[in-house]
């Protein structure tokens, strides 16, 4: 009889997870406000990424983010990118019609980069 349960319980997850409007949003301002102290060549990354991502072209947003985890971190903007991070790839998965496999490959790797994970290289 559980297991009956729980079936109909995965049966109701899987018909209404994909219901609604996709409705995650990336959160700039956190991200801004973490670099707002930094150094300058940081907050021009920082400034051509948001304004890359507020026009959806998360591709454009890609190069200054690389350059960005690789500089030195406070902890503070380290959580703000890996929550920024997160964001754009909800946003991307949510919206996989709009955005090609380069993109979400591309934010993969930064994710692993900003977690201290080496470059896999084929």
């Amino acid at each position: 009889m559980r297991l009956i349960y729980s079936l109909a319980g995965l049966v109701w997850v899987t018909l209404f997870a994909g219901c609604g409007a996709a409705t995650t949003k990336v959160d700039t301002g956190s991200l801004s406000s973490a670099f707002g102290a930094a150094s300058a060549d940081q907050q021009a990354q920082v400034s051509t990424i948001v304004g890359a991502v507020d026009s959806n072209d998360y591709e454009a947003a890609l190069g200054p983010l690389k350059t960005l985890i690789s500089g030195k971190l406070s902890s503070d903007q380290r959580t703000a990118l890996t929550t920024f991070l997160a964001d754009m790839q909800r946003v991307v998965v949510e919206n996989q019609d709009k955005f090609s496999m380069d993109v979400y490959n591309g934010l993969n790797d930064l994710v692993g980069k900003l977690a201290g994970n080496p470059e896999l290289r084929l």
